[in-house]
């Protein structure tokens, strides 16, 4: 029997997780969620959560963690882009981005205005 090691498991894992969005989002167009925070050890972390918009409900599901060096209009919109190349594995469908949800950061509207040059049937709503 071969062991994997705990690098490999978690990789995985983390294609396994990938793969079962990119199967619940399939053609539908989709909603993001963009969040920053900072966590316990002071860095600067980026969330972005993914659901279909088919007319039901779609829980959000949390599709790209990232670390970044500051908060700005590049560093969120890198992460957006970032997101969409791994749901569609670097095919992004640029017309199927129809929402997207953040705070009201003065770096957050920059990035989601940003944006709306490549994706241009995204809609931005504040929290």
């Amino acid at each position: 029997m071969v062991q994997l090691s705990k690098e490999k498991l978690l990789i995985l894992s983390l294609v396994k997780k990938i793969t079962k969005i990119q199967q619940k989002i399939s053609d539908n167009s989709v909603y993001l969620i963009l969040d920053e925070r900072t966590d316990s050890s002071s860095r600067l972390v980026v969330n972005i959560l993914v659901g279909a918009l088919n007319g039901f409900y779609s829980r959000p599901m949390l599709l790209l963690t990232t670390f970044v060096e500051k908060t700005n209009y590049l560093t969120i919109s890198k992460a957006f882009v970032n997101a969409c190349s791994i749901l569609w594995e670097n095919n992004i469908q640029n017309d199927k981005v129809l929402l997207v949800v953040t705070d009201q950061a003065s770096y957050m509207l920059k990035a989601c205005e940003h944006l709306k040059i490549n994706f241009q049937n995204l809609n931005h709503i504040t929290c």
